[in-house]
């Protein structure tokens, strides 16, 4: 997936983010939604460990027990799960946690196209981070390789 670099933070945010730096290493939403609003990138864990947080946070979510976080970083957080899973040969996984993306953020026509290409098995690992939250079209230089 790609992921914006070109981004607006508050003073002192990058310090803040380097004093707690060995906290979002760890697979957790908070440093999901760090790596991809900041200017860290996609956290890079193994297909494993995406699973396991995209069903655990889906599962807190639909609970009502889970931290809130906008609906298109729990629909991104799914769809990156689903993109490391398929890239290691797990296309049925990879089909359940497209199909949580497009739930957790109903009616969006770009993850609609990816899970459709998936379901083909047209694997599309550049799924655009920056256009799906910002509503704008990813610049060419603007981004960062699928994680």
């Amino acid at each position: 997936m790609c992921v914006s670099r070109r981004a607006v933070h508050r003073p002192g945010a990058q310090e803040f983010i380097e004093a707690h730096r060995t906290s979002l290493v760890l697979p957790t939403p908070a440093a999901f939604a760090t790596g991809i609003l900041g200017k860290q990138g996609m956290p890079r864990w193994t297909p494993d460990q995406w699973a396991d947080l995209a069903a655990n946070r889906r599962r807190a979510r639909l609970s009502g027990k889970a931290v809130p976080l906008p609906a298109k970083v729990d629909a991104l957080l799914q769809l990156e799960a689903a993109d490391q899973l398929e890239a290691v040969g797990r296309h049925e996984e990879a089909l359940a946690f497209a199909a949580n993306a497009v739930e957790e953020f109903p009616g969006h026509g770009d993850l609609i196209a990816w899970e459709s290409r998936l379901q083909e098995r047209d694997h599309d690992p550049e799924f655009s981070v920056g256009a799906f939250l910002l509503g704008a079209p990813p610049e060419p230089n603007d981004t960062q390789p699928p994680g």
